[in-house]
Order: C-alpha cells, then sequence, then structure tokens
C-alpha cells in the first residue's frame, strides 16, 4: 500500500508544487519503502511551501539524526539516536513507527530502563495495555525497586 500511496502523492506533487500534505506525505512514504532521496526531495519541498511549519522542522531533525546515525558505531549512540527518532515519531503521532525504533534502540541497550519506560509510554498512548504490561515486567526484571514499573502494574494502568 505503501508504494500505491507514495505514486498517489507523487501525482499531487506534480500537479500541484505548493501542495503540503502531498510533500509531506510524500516523505513520510518515501521514508517509509527505504527511499532517503525520494523522502529528502519531497522533505525539500515542504521546506520551500512552508519553512516556519513546526512539522518541517520535526522531519529535519529526523533526517538529521538519521545522518547522524550514518556515522556512529557505538551502541549507546545508536540506541540513544533511535530513541529521539521514536520521540519525534510519537510526537507525530506515528506510534507504530515510533516503537519500532523503541525496539532498533533496545536492539543496541537491552538494559536500558529508559527505553523501556519510552516503549511502555508509547505502548499506554497507542492503548496497546498487553505491550505495557509486558514492558513493565522486564523493566522490575532490570530495576525491582522501580516504583513507576511497580505502580503501573498494580493499579492496573497497563492491563
Amino acid at each position: 500500500h505503501g508504494s500505491t500511496a507514495l505514486a498517489v502523492m507523487r501525482n499531487i506533487a506534480k500537479s500541484d508544487s505548493s501542495h503540503f500534505s502531498a510533500a509531506l506525505w510524500g516523505c513520510y512514504y518515501a521514508k517509509q519503502l527505504g527511499d532517503t532521496v525520494e523522502s529528502y526531495e519531497f522533505l525539500k519541498r515542504l521546506r520551500r511551501i512552508d519553512i516556519t511549519a513546526p512539522i518541517v522542522g520535526d522531519w529535519e531533525a529526523m533526517r538529521k539524526l538519521e545522518e547522524q546515525m550514518r556515522k556512529t558505531r557505538s551502541a549507546r549512540d545508536r540506541a540513544s539516536i533511535h530513541r529521539e527518532i521514536s520521540a519525534i515519531y510519537a510526537k507525530l503521532e506515528l506510534y507504530d513507527e515510533a516503537l519500532d525504533a523503541l525496539e532498533r534502540a533496545y536492539a543496541f541497550m537491552p538494559d536500558d530502563v529508559g527505553i523501556l519506560v519510552a516503549r511502555a509510554q508509547v505502548f499506554e498512548t497507542k492503548r496497546a495495555l498487553w505491550g505495557a504490561q509486558q514492558t513493565y515486567r522486564r523493566i522490575l526484571e532490570l530495576e525491582p525497586a522501580n516504583e513507576i514499573a511497580r505502580e503501573k502494574l498494580r493499579t492496573g494502568a497497563a492491563e
């Protein structure tokens, strides 16, 4: 479906180069399909249309983080960058993408409680409470005295 959506965004953008939504979704779909070059082209179009739009700044920040990712080999730095990318996705209410970024962060730093807390929060926001509950249990495995995780499980906030 992503490639079809991207083709639609291309067509809209061709017919109306100032169509903000087409450029925004084009940027998103190209990125999801792994075409960073086309995603960046759509981002440049977004900047020309309205460089002051907060969402343009968010996509710019994400692009810069991805550039940093290509330059670092440190597991800790890569996890941190994925976590920052996740926060941007969550801000944009793209929660599945936020979780994907947190899973990549977790793969680099599986004992980082901060990554797990962020993951549980995204699960809660999505109302995927089973995922939140499992994550809070993992937090307690790593930090048995973690009161936030204990309270979330005790009160059923994550059930």
